[in-house]
């Protein structure tokens, strides 16, 4: 009886454990590829040892991989995309992950790249950039990674040689993008081969040298975009045109060591951009080397040795801008063809031996120019401006004429110096070398210092002198008088209005620095109209710039404004206490009586608003550029709305409140309008509507309820700005286009989307996947209903391609949305995906619009391709590409 109830309790025994064991098998039936998981070890045992703050630069990222996969859904590793491909199963059905997407920017990475990078041979797309710390040599393993689409390693701090990748290694690599490291030696010419696919390749800002392989372009049959400037390349330029070579639209030598005359372009039929300058490129530039490229908008061979006549460049009809300067041209007046360039908006000839007088009649026939530089020259004799502005075409649009440093001794203008548009700068010249022991008038002031104001050109007068001398004598002993009352005064309310200043401060726990005046005065020139940078409603901006040569940038309020002392250190609490990249940071104050003054940090190029519109800086807002920018919005608006304690919403979302510095990294400015908002309320009335036309929530603007979703509207417009390159309102439109929001939906509607893009954006077809998902966040942002868009955390989370969050925001927005149309049009229906696909940031869906790539197709092996509905690719860097050999599915 022992004995059975013994095999009873090992029977029992056993079938629990088998239980148990098929319990946690139904758990997790998915399958992990073991290379991808060997690989992640392997980089993740390299950089966890030196990166400062990998919770967050390395979140979810772990060293029992096999256990805690970068693919699970409950644990997702940070920058790692899957691609989920279902398998059946006896008593069910699986998921099988591969990783086809690695991408960490700015995750202050230290270290090297592992040879294991080579085992994620399913990678589609690898994007390691602005990581200084990652060093080291580029492994040769990368040649692995056939099925790699895109390759950007930009902004690191990589060494050493570009690996001699073997013969069929990437074999459909289209981008790639080594900018900004310290690589050296040459470009090896049976990388050619490996790059045969390549589209857009950028080796800028290198150490690279030696010649450029002279058929380096002509290997390279699709390429579109080529920067190889800013290294030590020497010897010739390579061979521009090529019976092969049909697609390449931008190429950038600038900067290098090339030497030898110049190749002939002619022929080359789609270029557009071409940047050859900063060389020692020699001989004559002849006319016929640049004959007749019809494409050709942007031409610059500045900071060379050519030598002979400046070349007739009248068959580059699309010509807009041109730079010549600094460069052996025999000596002549400026070329009578330039007025013929109808499209050129900006003309550089500057230090190229110029001579003889101005040339107004020359430039009276350009209708688009908008900057003219003559700089370092011999042109002599009178500048007539009245005659200059007399011709239609060019004062319609001219803004600068600079002709420093040349023989002008001559200036003529009959008009008020209050209606001079254009700025004219004549420093260096007899006639301003001349004025320097004379009294300046309005005129000479004008031209010559760039300070443009009317006086009412007073000049020395004897009588005048006599009367003002007597008058100020009683004046100055009354004055004394008085201000010795008033300075004992000033010092009383001063300490006073500091004290309460402190007081505020403390309650808040922020302690900003307190400059007095005359150091915020000295600083900016007393406020000299030259330094400053813009104005607003409540005041206006300085540049200013300490003893120790610290740049700032000083926000001076307007004394009749509205803003009180309380309004003013609101100010400076939000700011203070706020420290983010993509938020302007704060270095002090200044407080008087009638003086409010913010410092804060010197923000290099200005607003969004001068460079997207106004094209200030000639700064190349590609679409990468514009992506950033986005991005960087979100993340600062992302941060005000649930990281701050108490939340800030800044109620002033717009492209002049986005500063951009050197690294075109955006930053959000003037918190005038921000309010500290409750925990506790999800929203709040108000009265006081403050913020800017165009860019208000409609629950905001009729009925004054104020929440974290009005930014989000906000941001929502300022999308649509960026992406268009154009104001949200613009009444030199037609009258279908004067409001931005009403033609994109016009659009949305029509399935034209894509036709709100401004037009100097050229787009690869990857791109364009990316700025359709771009948009289609901004029209979630811009639902009419407050409660229906999505919290900035969401919206920076489907941006950083989080398609989990845009899965969930679009299937939310579907149910409650049936009778808005406009929605419709923009949410896929996901009730036919099976009820267990995998929910995880990890994995990126693409638009239900794009064409999705099988992953069983010869895009990844030689089998027969199949549009398997299983296999689903997530990466939204893809659309229909045209490489040779590949299979398109659908």
């Amino acid at each position: 009886m022992e004995k059975r109830t013994t095999a009873v309790k090992v029977l029992l025994g056993l079938l629990c454990l088998h239980l148990c064991s098929s319990s946690v098998a139904a758990e997790d039936q998915n399958e992990y590829n073991t290379t991808d998981l060997y690989a992640m070890e392997q980089l993740w045992g390299e950089w966890n040892k030196t990166n400062p703050d990998f919770d967050t630069n390395l979140a979810g990222w772990n060293d029992h991989a096999a256990m805690q996969p970068p693919c699970k859904p409950s644990s997702p590793w940070r920058g790692v995309s899957c691609n989920a491909k279902q398998i059946s199963m006896s008593d069910g059905n699986a998921w099988k992950f591969e990783i086809v997407g690695l991408a960490l920017r700015n995750a202050e990475i230290v270290g090297s790249l592992p040879p294991a990078i080579g085992n994620l041979t399913n990678l589609v797309t690898l994007t390691l950039t602005e990581n200084r710390g990652l060093t080291g040599a580029i492994p040769e393993e990368l040649g692995n990674l056939k099925s790699l689409f895109e390759l950007d390693l930009h902004g690191n701090g990589f060494t050493g040689y570009i690996p001699r990748f073997f013969y069929d290694a990437f074999g459909f690599l289209q981008a790639i993008d080594l900018s900004d490291n310290q690589l050296k030696g040459q470009l090896p010419e049976n990388n050619n081969f490996s790059f045969r696919t390549i589209q857009t390749m950028n080796v800028s800002k290198n150490l690279f040298s030696g010649s450029i392989p002279p058929k380096f372009l002509l290997y390279l049959k699709n390429l579109v975009s080529a920067d190889l400037s800013h290294n030590e390349f020497t010897g010739a330029l390579p061979t521009l045109v090529s019976p092969n070579q049909t697609k390449i639209l931008e190429l950038d030598f600038s900067d290098n060591k090339l030497n030898g005359s110049f190749p002939t372009m002619s022929g080359l039929k789609t270029i557009r951009t071409f940047n050859a300058s900063g060389n020692l490129l020699s001989g004559k530039l002849d006319t016929a080397l640049l004959f007749n490229i019809s494409s050709l908008t942007k031409l610059d061979l500045s900071r060379n040795r050519f030598t002979g006549a400046i070349p007739n460049l009248t068959s580059l009809t699309k010509l807009e801008y041109l730079d010549l300067s600094y460069n052996n041209f025999t000596p002549g007046p400026v070329p009578d063809w330039i007025g013929k360039l109808k499209s050129l908006h900006t003309l550089k000839l500057q230090g190229v031996s110029l001579t003889g007088d101005v040339p107004w009649s020359v430039l009276a026939g350009s209708e688009s120019l908008t900057t003219l530089l003559l700089d370092f020259n011999d042109l002599k004799g009178t500048l007539d401006i009245s005659r200059i502005l007399a011709a239609p075409n060019l004062s319609r649009k001219i803004q600068i004429i600079s002709l420093r440093n040349n023989s002008i001794s001559h200036v003529a203008y009959s008009g008020h110096i209050n209606d001079l548009n254009v700025k004219f700068n004549l420093s260096g010249n007899p006639y301003c070398d001349l004025a320097v022991n004379q009294d300046d008038d309005d005129l000479t002031r004008c031209v010559c210092q760039q300070t443009c104001f009317y006086t009412g050109n007073i000049k020395n007068n004897k009588n005048v002198i006599i009367i003002a001398t007597v008058v100020s004598g009683f004046v100055t002993v009354f004055v004394s008088l008085v201000s010795i009352a008033l300075f004992c005064q000033s010092r009383r309310e001063r300490k006073k209005l500091i004290c309460e200043a402190n007081q505020k401060f403390a309650d808040y726990e922020v302690k900003p620095t307190i400059y007095t005046y005359s150091e915020i005065r000295a600083s900016t020139g007393d406020f000299h109209p030259e330094m400053r940078l813009g104005s607003g409603h409540y005041g206006a901006v300085y540049k200013g710039t300490f003893p120790n040569g610290t740049q700032v940038a000083v926000k001076q309020l307007f004394t009749k404004s509205q803003q009180t002392l309380h309004d003013f250190l609101n100010e400076i609490v939000l700011v203070a206490a706020v420290k983010h990249r993509n938020l302007v940071k704060l270095k002090g104050c200044c407080i008087g009586k009638h003086e409010y003054l913010l410092v804060h940090e010197y923000v290099e190029l200005g607003d969004l608003e001068q460079l997207l519109f106004e094209n200030s800086h000639n700064v190349n807002m590609c679409w990468a550029v514009r992506r950033n920018i986005c991005l960087g919005v979100g993340h600062g608006i992302h941060y005000l709305h649930s990281l701050t304690q108490p939340r800030i919403i800044h109620r002033d979302i717009k492209a002049s409140n986005i500063l951009l510095d050197k690294n075109l990294e955006p930053k959000i400015a003037d918190f005038g309008l921000a309010l500290l908002f409750p925990v506790e309320q999800s929203n709040v009335l108000t009265i006081h509507i403050a913020g800017t036309r165009g860019y208000l929530a409609p629950e905001y603007a009729t009925l004054g309820q104020l929440s974290e979703k009005v930014d989000v509207y906000s941001f929502g417009v300022l999308i649509l700005e960026i992406v268009s390159g154009r104001r949200n309102i613009d009444s030199k439109l037609p009258e279908d286009r004067v409001y931005l929001l009403e033609w994109a939906w016009k659009l949305r509607d029509g399935n034209r989307l894509l036709q709100l893009l401004d037009p100097k954006l050229t787009l690869q077809v990857h791109e364009e996947v990316e700025v359709l998902r771009i948009l289609n966040i901004a029209f979630l942002c811009l639902h009419i209903s407050a409660e229906k868009r999505p919290t900035m955390a969401r919206v920076v989370a489907m941006m950083q391609g989080d398609m989990d969050a845009e899965i969930s925001e679009l299937t939310q927005l579907r149910e409650e949305s049936r009778l808005d149309k406009r929605f419709e049009s923009i949410v896929p229906d996901f009730s036919t995906l099976p009820h267990n696909f995998p929910s995880s940031s990890s994995i990126i869906s693409l638009p239900s619009s794009s064409t999705i790539l099988s992953r069983d197709s010869t895009m990844y092996t030689n089998s027969t391709p199949s549009a398997s509905s299983n296999s689903v690719l997530l990466g939204a860097t893809r659309s229909t590409i045209d490489i040779p050999g590949a299979e398109k599915t659908t």
